[in-house]
């Protein structure tokens, strides 16, 4: 798969610096390049937004980022776009960990095995979580898609620094 296949844009909505926000573009191709191995999907369409502070919906605590799928009103396909809202906590090497967090909620939707709707809720692989599943604690970890999610974000980012910094 070419990464360039995918229509991402990262921008910086805080004080990341132009080279920050390059090296985000590059781990993010390289994140959905190495989720792509795993799993085949069609074309991300995507804005990373680095943000100075990203909130819980569900008890507006100051979160490390998100992921919201949108329809693609621009265009009359099918395709749906993404905006992963990344915080920035003048750390790189969280906020590369945070980008690959939620390429997999990405990568998870586009599979189909995460699916948000607000008319059906939250289900995975098949089964309902409800509306919001998500109540601030630490049980929200503990919620399928987040423990997938922790357990490949960390992977994929060893990966890339391993191979970025080599």
């Amino acid at each position: 798969m070419d990464s360039k296949r995918h229509e991402l844009k990262v921008i910086s909505r805080s004080g990341f610096k132009e080279e920050e926000i390059e090296l985000l573009e590059i781990a993010a191709h390289f994140f959905l390049k190495e989720l792509y191995k795993i799993r085949k999907f069609d074309t991300i369409n995507c804005e990373i937004a680095v943000v100075d502070k990203v909130t819980s919906d569900s008890v507006h605590t100051p979160i490390c980022g998100d992921m919201e799928k949108v329809k693609n009103s621009l265009d009359n396909d099918d395709k749906s776009f993404y905006i992963c809202r990344l915080a920035d906590y003048n750390n790189s090497a969280e906020t590369i960990r945070t980008l690959a967090h939620e390429l997999v909620h990405v990568w998870q939707v586009e599979l189909g095995r995460l699916k948000m709707s607000t008319e059906t809720g939250w289900t995975w692989l098949g089964t309902s979580y409800g509306d919001y599943p998500y109540n601030g604690t630490d049980d929200d970890y503990l919620l399928p898609w987040e423990v997938e999610a922790d357990t490949m974000d960390i992977q994929l980012s060893k990966k890339f620094y391993k191979q970025y910094f080599k």
